[in-house]
């Protein structure tokens, strides 16, 4: 999954964890992908599609770190099944140097 160290892992002020997930966040949406906030239980979110349409769901009940991990693997699942989203390559960039 997500490589982050344990270093930032456990940052208190978030801040690296925090930029790669704005940062991620910022990719999906460009890439057309909606993003949904939503309290999902602890369920973990993730990504599907809806009428064409990629829909991320990042789960509020998750501490940053696995809503970080969430994206992750919700963006990788994205590229995997060669889903139709625009700014693509921006995005394969992004996931590779995850």
């Amino acid at each position: 999954m997500a490589s982050v160290r344990a270093s930032e892992r456990g940052s208190s002020s978030g801040t690296v964890l925090g930029t790669r997930f704005e940062r991620g966040i910022e990719l999906a949406r460009s890439s057309g992908i909606e993003v949904r906030y939503e309290y999902l239980h602890g369920q973990g979110g993730g990504v599907c599609q809806v009428q064409q349409r990629a829909q991320l769901f990042v789960d509020l009940a998750l501490d940053p770190w696995e809503q970080l991990q969430a994206l992750e693997s919700a963006m990788r699942l994205v590229l995997e099944e060669q889903w139709p989203v625009p700014g693509r390559a921006e995005l394969e960039r992004w996931v590779a140097r995850l």
